[in-house]
C-alpha cells in the first residue's frame, strides 16, 4: 500500500501546539490524531506547497462537521520533527474512519505521490484533552506554540493530571489573555509510543510565548512548589518542541 500524503499507518507520536476546545461535562471529548514529519530540509517549501493544495479538502471536511478542527505546523526549534499533521474530533474510532476516508480524496491531489518522498517517516500519536483553559470563538489565532511530551509513571500519570487541574490549571488561566497565551491544553496518551503526556500552549507572537512561558515557570516554582516536585516525581522527562502555525 502506498503512503498517502497526510494519513498515517502506524500509531506513534503526536505533537501538540493543538487549540483547546471548551468543553461542558456533558459534551464528547476531544481527542487529537496528530502525525510528526521527519523530511528532507531541502524539500520543506515542496511539502508546504502541497498542503496547500491539500488543505480544501480538510477545511470542507471542517465545515461538513467530519473533523472539529485540523493543522499543518512547521518545526521552529526542537528535535528531529520537521512538520506536524493534527486533526481533532469527538470519538476516537470515528476521527480514524473519518481520516481513511479523507485519505483516499487526498490520494487524488496533484503531485501527492511525492510527500512520501519528501517526509519519508513519521510517528503518530492519538490524545484525549484532559485540561484545557477556557476558549471562545475568538481564540483561532495562535500563531506559534510550545510543546513538551512527557515521559511519565504509568501507575502515577493519574495523580500528575489531578495535579495539573487542582494547581497548574490557575496558574495557566492567569496567563491568557492580550500579550500573553492564547490557550494552553494538557493532553492524556491514549495510543502511541513512550510520551504519556503532552502539554501544550499557543500565543500570537513567539514574544508572548517565550515570554510567558518563563511566567509560568516561575509562578509554579513560586506558589506550587510542592505540586511541581510531586509532579516532576510522576512525570520525570520531557523534550521541548516550538512549532509555527501554515503552510
Amino acid at each position: 500500500m502506498k503512503q498517502r500524503m497526510i494519513w498515517m499507518p502506524a500509531l506513534l507520536l503526536i505533537a501538540g501546539f493543538v487549540p483547546a476546545v471548551a468543553q461542558d461535562e456533558e459534551e464528547a471529548e476531544t481527542y487529537v490524531y496528530a502525525s510528526y514529519f521527519e523530511c528532507d530540509s531541502t524539500r520543506l517549501a515542496e511539502v508546504d506547497e502541497l498542503m496547500g493544495k491539500t488543505a480544501p479538502i480538510y477545511d470542507k471536511a471542517k465545515t461538513d462537521g467530519e473533523i472539529a478542527n485540523w493543522g499543518w505546523l512547521r518545526h521552529h526549534t526542537g528535535g528531529k520533527w520537521r512538520r506536524l499533521f493534527y486533526v481533532v474530533g469527538s470519538d476516537a474510532n470515528a476521527l480514524m474512519d473519518t481520516l481513511d476516508a479523507l485519505g483516499e480524496r487526498t490520494d487524488e491531489v496533484e503531485g501527492a505521490d511525492a510527500f512520501g518522498e519528501i517526509c519519508g517517516d513519521h510517528e503518530d500519536y492519538v490524545w484525549r484533552q484532559a485540561a484545557n483553559s477556557p476558549v471562545s470563538a475568538a481564540d483561532e489565532a495562535g500563531s506559534f506554540g510550545v510543546s513538551q511530551y512527557y515521559r511519565c509513571s504509568f501507575n502515577g500519570e493519574g495523580f500528575a493530571d489531578s495535579i495539573v487541574e487542582s494547581h497548574f490549571a490557575e496558574v495557566f488561566n492567569a496567563h491568557v489573555g492580550e500579550g500573553k497565551l492564547v490557550s494552553w491544553s494538557w493532553l492524556a496518551h491514549q495510543i502511541g509510543g513512550e510520551f504519556r503526556r503532552l502539554l501544550a500552549f499557543r500565543a500570537a507572537s513567539r514574544a508572548d510565548l517565550l515570554n510567558t512561558w518563563g511566567e509560568i515557570v516561575g509562578a509554579l516554582s513560586n506558589e506550587h512548589g510542592g505540586a511541581l516536585r510531586a509532579f516532576s516525581d510522576i512525570c520525570f522527562a520531557h523534550e521541548d518542541y516550538l512549532w509555527m502555525s501554515g503552510s
